[in-house]
């Protein structure tokens, strides 16, 4: 079985620590990674995103928080409720993503409970995007 096969999400474009990752959202659909499209990416999606990765917390970040981004097939109205154990649960649709190049969908993830306002450093322009991440354990 291929390894690909087993997981269905990953965060790509991003930084990784060992207690969190933050980054684009991308799912494996007909042996390729496409991108999740921001529009109606929410909580409940980061959740199911996270879990499906080892982490227990999660966050939705700005779309298109890590720059510019080419890619032509994207995951559509991603809708989780939550509880699913793998994004494949969800409802979804394949198509193209409006705004393209920055309308992907960003998550950070984490192994401990974070608080808004020292879990992310936030400095973007138009062209960059500065992330720091930090998480605070409670």
């Amino acid at each position: 079985m291929h390894l690909a096969s087993l997981i269905s999400v990953r965060i790509s474009s991003g930084q990784t620590e060992d207690n969190a990752t933050t980054g684009q959202v991308e799912m494996y659909v007909n042996e390729n990674w496409v991108t999740v499209c921001a529009d109606g990416f929410d909580e409940n999606d980061a959740q199911v995103v996270c879990r499906e990765l080892g982490f227990g917390n999660s966050k939705t970040l700005v779309p298109g928080a890590f720059g510019s981004k080419y890619y032509t097939d994207s995951i559509l109205n991603l809708n989780c409720t939550g509880t699913e154990a793998t994004i494949k649960e969800c409802s979804f649709e394949t198509g193209t993503c409006a705004q393209r190049s920055y309308n992907y969908a960003s998550v950070i993830c984490s192994k401990y409970s974070m608080a808004r306002q020292s879990m992310l450093e936030f400095s973007q322009s138009y062209t960059t995007c500065v992330c720091k991440l930090g998480v605070q354990i409670f």
